[in-house]
């Protein structure tokens, strides 16, 4: 989701497409206001993807997707990992 959202599209037509998905990126990311269709990484949750209504769109498709969690681009990835696991566990 983050990388649509950081190339400029919405999620609007997830509904429409969740149940051709088999695996999601659990990323969130923030506009880079000086590259313009990218996005700079953030921790889940401290973005501006809608992680909520992206896991309960997929859910209803009545598929089971596993997330990827990728916590490279931080400086601590093993606890980015970690926080990203978390954080989707709460959902």
């Amino acid at each position: 989701p983050s990388n649509l959202i950081a190339a400029g599209h919405t999620l609007d037509d997830l509904p429409n497409c969740a149940d051709l998905v088999r695996v999601a990126y659990a990323k969130d990311c923030v506009p880079d206001r000086s590259r313009i269709g990218q996005a700079t990484p953030v921790p889940l949750g401290q973005g501006i993807v809608d992680l909520p209504l992206v896991v309960g769109t997929l859910q209803d498709s009545r598929v089971r997707i596993p997330y990827i969690v990728d916590g490279s681009s931080m400086s601590d990835r093993v606890a980015a990992a970690k926080q990203a696991i978390e954080f989707l566990r709460r959902l």
